[in-house]
């Protein structure tokens, strides 16, 4: 880019030499293309010079961020690739710009919208540095979940991904944890270990361990569709008989 980092830090939101305004929910940001569009695909197409409708070269017109995003989370990652590009630990970033954990979902999400590699990278990276600070499979669990329910970013789905792979049948033994479990998680564990049973080369590697923790779990789940299916049919029946006596 031909700026050394502190030339880069100085011109962090500073409107003398920029030529991009970036606009989210009524805040807004003095860039450089010639900073933002190396470092996003969204921004580089956003910066293409072409003249609309309107008559207004495209590149005169600010880039507005969709408001499903948060301005704070704008700001760090117009902020990140002024400043943090080169960072040393994605755990010291975060510290610097006093992030809250959760904070990861909103970042990962936009970063993958604007197609900024660098920010995704530090995304998986914040990550791992969070996970490295969990004392129990309940907080592995509870992040698992929010990974699957917020998060659009491919590469931290996969890991989440992996965690139930590698780390379910645990999850499925600990009576606290495996309450947190979702439905699609123990179904997918499920229909993942009737293929191993059926598999005549797989079923003989089986531990009694692993057996036992599927056979609970079928066991478990068949139990509360039974009183699934009794509560529906008892409730049909109420109803019946409350139309007979009208």
């Amino acid at each position: 880019m031909g700026f050394t980092i502190d030339a880069e830090k100085a011109l962090w939101d500073d409107a003398t030499y920029a030529d991009v305004l970036v606009h989210c929910q009524g805040r807004e940001w003095h860039c450089h293309r010639v900073v933002l569009c190396p470092q996003s695909s969204y921004f580089a197409k956003k910066c293409l010079t072409y003249t609309s409708r309107d008559g207004v070269p495209n590149n005169q017109k600010p880039i507005v961020i969709e408001d499903k995003h948060s301005p704070e989370d704008v700001e760090f990652c117009l902020k990140f690739m002024y400043v943090h590009i080169d960072y040393q630990s994605a755990d010291g970033v975060a510290k610097e710009e006093q992030l809250e954990d959760d904070q990861l979902f909103g970042i990962s999400n936009l970063a993958h919208e604007l197609g900024s590699t660098g920010l995704m990278k530090w995304s998986a990276a914040f990550l791992d540095a969070i996970v490295d600070g969990f004392q129990s499979h309940e907080a592995m669990v509870r992040m698992m979940n929010d990974i699957h329910r917020k998060c659009i970013d491919p590469a931290l789905i996969k890991v989440a991904d992996e965690w139930e792979r590698d780390d379910i049948e645990e999850f499925l033994q600990d009576v606290h944890v495996r309450a947190l479990l979702s439905e699609a998680s123990v179904t997918k564990y499920l229909d993942s270990f009737e293929r191993k049973m059926r598999d005549s080369e797989m079923r003989p590697l089986l531990s009694q361990e692993s057996v036992d923790t599927y056979s609970d779990t079928l066991n478990r789940r068949m139990a509360v569709m039974g009183e699934q299916v009794a509560d529906e049919v008892g409730g049909k029946s109420g109803k019946r008989k409350r139309t007979q006596k009208r």
